[in-house]
């Protein structure tokens, strides 16, 4: 299967419908500015491996579904998202918009209406390249860790995306940098700051885990991780005792998968 680091044509020829693919441009802006980013566009859909600078987040997005997407050809774009997204949407109002470039020239956005507008690509060495074997692979239906011995996730809870918003809601309930996600018998949201007497603010979630009972602290960035999924996405969260990373991945389609440094606990 062909992967943002495959060795595509650059010359791109993409139609798709404008709300539609602006939408999916936004998903890859992971920080203001946006780090540059590879998008693979084939007919079964888009892929892009992104990050934030503080590589603190990663997203794999495989073959994301775009309406209206026709591609003539596997290619790759090298843009800032964001500043593509902007173009894509003000120029198309919701009609269809053809994106057509050559390397390293300008990707220029037209459409039928509004007529058109171009933008320089990013450079391919400004963009921080996911190696392929970051992608945390699967065996038997649990992920896979290599850099342990290639030992499965020690523990592995399947909820959805509400939960997620719950972490985000419970953080800005207490004012907090960080909210800690316990999954156990009774499994809960809790945010406040470790050791201080100062406001704390949880709640109860529902989630079924496998495995040993994990506690997972998700930083600021869980408004990031939102925002890359859709609201029907139920998720499957796992773990590694020895890690200090959570893998997040989608259950539903789009598939997609997200590794998340955890916040670290204060001395």
């Amino acid at each position: 299967m062909l992967t943002p680091n495959s060795k595509v044509s650059r010359s791109a020829r993409v139609e798709a419908n404008g709300t539609s693919l602006a939408s999916f441009l936004s998903m890859l802006a992971l920080d203001t500015p946006p780090l540059p980013v590879r998008i693979l566009f084939e007919p079964e859909g888009a892929s892009c491996w992104t990050m934030n600078t503080g590589k603190t987040l990663m997203a794999f997005i495989n073959r994301y579904p775009i309406e209206g997407l026709k591609v003539k050809q596997p290619c790759v774009i090298v843009c800032n998202p964001q500043e593509l997204c902007n173009l894509v949407r003000s120029k198309s109002r919701g009609d269809t918009v053809r994106l057509t470039t050559e390397a390293n020239e300008p990707i220029v956005i037209s459409t039928k209406s509004n007529g058109g507008a171009e933008i320089m690509p990013a450079d391919e060495e400004d963009c921080m390249t996911i190696p392929d074997r970051n992608v945390l692979p699967t065996k038997d239906g649990h992920l896979v860790f290599p850099m342990f011995d290639n030992e499965v996730a020690t523990s592995e809870a399947v909820i959805d995306k509400s939960v997620l918003m719950s972490c985000a809601m419970e953080m800005k309930v207490a004012n907090a940098p960080y909210v800690v996600m316990t999954l156990d018998k009774k499994s809960e949201v809790r945010a406040g700051h470790w050791g201080a007497k100062t406001t704390r603010s949880w709640t109860p979630i529902e989630a079924t885990f496998t495995g040993e009972p994990f506690t997972v602290a998700f930083t600021d960035t869980i408004q990031t991780i939102l925002s890359l999924l859709t609201a029907s996405n139920d998720l499957k969260v796992s773990k590694h005792t020895k890690g200090q990373f959570v893998a997040i991945e989608t259950l539903t389609d789009p598939k997609i998968q997200i590794i998340a440094t955890e916040a670290i606990k204060e001395i």
